[in-house]
């Protein structure tokens, strides 16, 4: 069976055929069944692919910052009732920082 491909087409195939090239995929290696993939390019290629990571890193790392603060406010809780807690207990027969060393070792017990 013979096939017959039009010069546009053959034109188009050879041009993807050459774009895939210049990012590091081999059409032969793939043929024959090696695995050649990589981990591809660190940055985007496209002016539109730089302009979604530049925008996607303005917005994302501020509200990422501001989850981890939230998450850390959350997290602090318990411990501030706690310290508050001793605080109305032991406040009366020690210093302050000495309720706060208290605290460091029972937050801080390893079992």
């Amino acid at each position: 069976m013979i096939l017959f491909i039009s010069d546009e087409a053959l034109e188009d195939l050879i041009s993807e055929i050459v774009r895939a090239s210049n990012r590091g995929v081999s059409a032969i290696r793939n043929a024959t069944g090696e695995p050649n993939w990589s981990y591809g390019h660190v940055t985007p290629l496209s002016r539109s692919g730089k302009i979604f990571c530049i925008v996607y890193a303005v917005v994302g790392i501020p509200l990422t910052l501001v989850l981890l603060s939230a998450l850390v406010e959350r997290l602090l809780i318990p411990t501030i009732w706690l310290l508050q807690w001793l605080n109305s207990r032991l406040g009366h027969l020690y210093q302050p920082f000495n309720i706060r060393i208290v605290h460091l070792f029972v937050i801080g017990d390893p079992r």
